[in-house]
């Protein structure tokens, strides 16, 4: 791993989204921290994003159940992306992952 952060946001409603960036090495190590992302999961099978009409990161998956999208993790380049909706009033996650995503794939 060469750096990361991880950072919480919170809207005036009080929805709270917490985001994990983490920037490796390499493309390998980076979805080598999502395959570990997802070994944590006691869910037989999470959805890949493109199943659920997402389309950020070179891979990405999203928690199981209907819209809204309240936790997505994916891998663009050589960053791992965690964005999750944390707290007691559900916020869809969706945008926050594409406005990430956007700003790994420009720099």
């Amino acid at each position: 791993m060469d750096q990361g952060y991880i950072d919480i946001f919170r809207n005036e409603t009080g929805q709270t989204v917490l985001v994990a960036v983490t920037h490796y090495h390499s493309h390998d190590d980076a979805r080598e921290a999502l395959v570990g992302h997802l070994m944590k999961s006691t869910c037989p099978r999470l959805p890949l994003g493109s199943e659920r009409g997402l389309s950020v990161g070179n891979v990405s998956v999203t928690g199981v159940g209907s819209d809204p999208l309240l936790n997505i993790a994916f891998v663009r380049d050589h960053t791992f992306v965690w964005v999750r909706s944390i707290g007691d009033r559900p916020y869809h996650v969706r945008r926050f992952a594409e406005i990430i995503d956007a700003s790994i794939a420009e720099s």
